[in-house]
C-alpha cells in the first residue's frame, strides 16, 4: 500500500520547507540538472508523522469547554426528555433551544490549503519509505511524493522511473502472473515492455493496454515523459482512494487532499484518465468492466440447487480471501508468526470472512493471529459506555463462536476492544474532518471515524482463549496487523439494506408478479455497487489508511461480483415469504424477510450460528458514533458538517 501525491503545473514549484533538513540526491539522472530528490527511510517518515499528529490532535478550547460543561449538558438533555414525555411545547422549545446554545460553540475557521500538510497527509499512508521529487520537463513542473508500506517483497522504493515513465502505485494485483512477486515492479515492467514495442503515436494506446485488464484493488498515476502526458485511474470498483483537482495550467492527484480548494472528484473505478500536459486537455477511457445486469428471479428454485450455489459462494470467497492471504510478505514487520485483522462488528459479513481467513491458514498449516478489532465510543449524549454498545455484545459472541470452531488449531482470534472516549472523539475529529475530504456529512463522519479508530488499534484491552481454552484477558494491547480485511461489498452484492427490502413494501400476497420487482431488486444492487468508490470506498480508503495500515475486501473480488450478479438469483439475496403473526387485535398475514440470504445460509454451513442470524446494524449505530454531542439531536446524517 502507498501513497500518491502527482502535482504538474505551468508555474514552479518548490519542495517544502520541512523536507530540507534532509538529504537531497540525483537520484534519476535523465530527468535534468534541475531536479531535486529527498528520500526519507522508516525512523524519518515515522518522526514527521507522529510530530504532525501530536500537533493536530490537540484540545482546542472551544472543545475543553465541551468537556467542562458536560454535567449541565446532560442536566438539560434530562429535562428536555422530561419536557418532551410530558408534551410541554413552550418548555420543550426552551430546554432544545439553551442546549444548541451551549453546544454549537464559535467554529474554527477552515484551515488553509498547504501542501506541507497534504505531503504529511501522504506519508502517513506509507510508514516504510518516501520520496519527494522535483523535476522541469519542456516547461512543465512537477512535485510528485510517494510513500511505501512495504508488503511484497522484493523491498521496491516509489516512484519508479526510467527515460520513457515514471510510475506511482498504490494497491494490490492478485493476477496468477503476479501472485508470487512484486506488483509495483510487475506493473512497470509491463508497461515498459509494451512501450518498447511501439513507435510514434501508438505510445498511447500501448498504455492503455497495459494498465487495461488487471485484477486487484488499486489506484495509480503514470507520467509518460516522452509524449507528457498523465495517465491515472483505479481497479474496476474503485477501492483506493484516487481524488483530481484540476485547472487551467496546473493537475493535482494525490490519495487524500485535505482542506484543498476547488472542486475535487473522486476517481470512477474502472477508468483511465489521460491528460495531455501540452494543452491540458482531459479524456477517460474505459479500462475494465463488470456485467452488472443481473439475472431474472427463479421462484421454482429447489433446495438442492441452493445447496450448490452456497457451495459455489464458498469457493469463490474462500479464494477471494486466498490470494489476498497469500500477498502479505512485508519486509519490515516479520514477527514469526503471522498477524492481520479484521474490522469487526460480529455481524455476518466480517463474522465469515474471519472464518474463510482461518480455514485457509489451516489448510496451509500456517500459523496465525487474527485480531477482531471491534471499536466502541463513550458517548456522551446516550451516556452509553463501549461496553454496553450493540456491535461489542455480538462481537464477544462471535468471537467466542469462532474460538470454539478452531479451537486446537493453527488459527488463534483475539478480541481487540478499542475503546474511545469522547475526549478522543473530539481531538481527532477535526483530523477525520479534513482527511475525508471531499465527503462532508455527517454520516460520513460518524461511519469513517469508526474505521479510523479501528485501524488505530492502540492501548487497547484484549481477550484471546488460552490454551486450557480459558478466557484471558490483555491489557495495554496494540495490534501489530498491518492488513485488515473488511466486509464491506456484501450489502451490495446480497442486499443488505433496508432499501432493498422496501422494494417489497407494495406486495400483497397472491398479487403482483414478482418477477419484475426483483429485476428492480437487481437494478437497485448494481447501481449500489457503481457508486460504491464514491459512497463509501473512497472516504474509508482516507480514513484508515491514515494509520500506515492496508484494507482489503474479498466481498470486491472481481470473480465474487461477476458470480454473484451472474449465477446467483435475486430471491437468494432478498427472500421472503408470508407468515401469520398474531398481534393484540388478532392474526394477520406479514412478509417476513430475509436479506442476504444466501450469505446466511453459508455462515450457517460454517458453523457461524449467532452471525447467521443477526440483523444488519449500521457501524455508527452499533458503534454509537452517530450524534455524538448533547444538544444536536436534531442534526441528520445529511447534514454538512460545516453546519452541523
Amino acid at each position: 500500500m502507498c501513497g500518491i501525491y502527482f502535482s504538474a503545473s505551468q508555474k514552479a514549484q518548490n519542495i517544502p520547507q520541512f523536507f530540507q533538513k534532509f538529504l537531497a540526491v540525483q537520484k534519476f539522472s535523465f530527468l535534468g540538472p534541475n531536479q531535486t530528490c529527498v528520500c526519507l527511510n522508516g525512523d524519518e517518515v515515522d518522526e514527521v508523522v507522529e510530530n504532525d499528529r501530536k500537533l493536530r490532535t490537540k484540545l482546542t478550547k472551544s472543545d475543553k469547554r465541551k468537556l467542562d460543561q458536560l454535567p449541565e449538558l446532560r442536566r438539560l438533555q434530562l429535562e428536555l426528555v422530561r419536557a418532551k414525555n410530558a408534551k410541554n411545547v413552550p418548555l420543550t422549545a426552551d430546554l432544545q433551544s439553551e442546549l444548541e446554545n451551549l453546544q454549537n460553540l464559535e467554529l474554527s475557521p477552515d484551515a488553509e490549503y498547504s501542501a506541507e500538510q497534504t505531503l504529511k497527509a501522504v506519508m502517513a499512508r506509507g510508514p516504510d519509505f518516501s520520496s519527494v521529487l522535483s523535476f522541469e520537463l519542456n516547461e512543465t513542473h512537477f512535485l510528485l511524493l510517494s510513500s511505501v508500506l512495504s508488503l511484497r517483497q522484493p523491498y521496491t522504493e516509489q516512484p519508479m522511473a526510467n527515460e520513457e515513465i515514471v510510475l506511482q502505485y498504490n494497491g494490490e494485483l492478485y493476477g496468477q502472473n503476479c501472485l508470487t512477486g512484486n506488483d509495483t515492479l510487475f506493473l512497470f515492467k509491463r508497461v515498459s515492455d509494451a512501450l518498447s514495442l511501439v513507435h510514434g503515436d501508438r505510445r498511447n494506446d500501448a498504455i492503455l493496454l497495459a494498465l487495461s485488464g488487471l485484477d486487484g484493488e488499486y489506484a495509480f498515476v503514470l507520467t509518460d515523459l516522452k509524449a507528457m502526458k498523465v495517465y491515472f485511474g483505479k481497479d474496476v470498483v474503485g477501492k483506493r482512494s484516487l481524488l483530481l483537482c484540476k485547472e487551467l495550467d496546473e493537475i493535482l492527484i494525490a490519495s487524500v487532499l485535505p482542506n484543498k480548494t476547488g472542486d475535487l472528484l473522486e476517481c470512477k473505478g474502472g477508468i483511465t484518465y489521460c491528460l495531455n500536459l501540452k494543452d491540458f486537455k482531459l479524456e477517460e477511457f474505459q479500462s475494465s468492466r463488470i456485467d452488472l445486469e443481473g439475472i431474472n428471479f427463479n421462484g421454482n428454485i429447489t433446495a438442492e440447487e441452493i445447496s450448490l450455489k452456497v457451495l459455489a459462494l464458498h469457493s469463490k470467497l474462500s479464494y477471494a480471501c486466498l490470494v489476498r492471504q497469500d500477498t502479505i510478505d512485508p519486509i519490515f514487520h516479520h514477527t514469526g508468526t503471522i498477524n492481520i485483522g479484521v474490522l469487526f462488528s460480529g455481524g455476518l459479513d466480517c463474522t465469515v470472512v474471519a472464518a474463510l481467513l482461518a480455514q485457509n491458514y489451516i489448510n496451509e498449516n500456517k500459523r496465525v493471529e487474527i485480531d477482531l478489532l471491534s471499536v466502541g465510543f463513550e458517548n456522551p449524549r446516550t451516556e452509553m459506555t463501549p461496553a454496553d454498545l450493540p456491535d461489542r455484545k455480538l462481537g464477544v459472541s462471535s468471537w467466542r463462536e469462532l474460538s470454539h470452531l478452531f479451537a486446537g488449531t493453527c488459527v488463534s482470534f483475539r478480541f481487540v476492544q478499542v475503546d474511545v472516549s469522547y475526549e478522543e472523539w473530539l481531538c481527532h475529529k477535526p483530523v477525520v474532518t479534513d482527511l475525508i475530504h471531499p465527503t462532508s456529512t455527517e454520516m460520513d463522519l460518524s461511519i469513517a471515524i469508526a474505521f479510523y479508530f479501528a485501524c488505530r488499534s492502540r492501548n487497547c484491552k484484549a481477550i484471546e482463549l488460552s490454551e486450557q481454552y480459558m478466557e484471558t484477558e490483555i491489557g495495554d494491547y496494540t495490534s501489530q496487523a498491518i492488513v485488515l480485511f473488511s466486509g464491506l461489498g456484501a450489502d451490495e452484492l446480497f442486499g443488505g439494506y433496508s432499501r432493498h427490502e422496501g422494494v417489497f413494501n407494495n406486495v400483497e400476497e397472491n398479487g403482483i408478479e414478482l418477477s419484475d420487482l426483483y429485476m428492480e431488486l437487481n437494478s437497485e444492487l448494481a447501481n449500489d455497487l457503481d457508486i460504491i468508490y464514491e459512497r463509501n470506498l473512497g472516504r474509508d480508503d482516507r480514513a484508515m489508511t491514515n494509520w500506515g495500515k492496508e484494507l482489503r475486501y474479498p466481498y470486491l473480488d472481481q470473480l465474487v461480483i461477476e458470480f454473484a450478479f451472474g449465477e446467483i438469483v435475486p430471491n437468494l439475496k432478498v427472500k421472503f415469504e408470508w407468515k401469520d403473526v398474531t398481534t393484540k387485535k388478532g392474526t394477520k398475514r406479514v412478509k417476513v424477510f430475509e436479506r442476504k440470504f444466501i450469505l446466511r445460509q453459508l455462515a450457517r454451513t460454517l458453523g457461524l450460528k449467532i452471525a447467521a442470524e443477526e440483523p444488519k446494524r449500521a457501524i455508527q449505530f452499533g458503534a454509537k458514533t452517530a450524534k455524538m454531542e448533547i444538544g444536536l439531536s436534531k442534526a441528520k446524517g445529511t447534514d454538512s458538517l460545516q453546519s452541523s
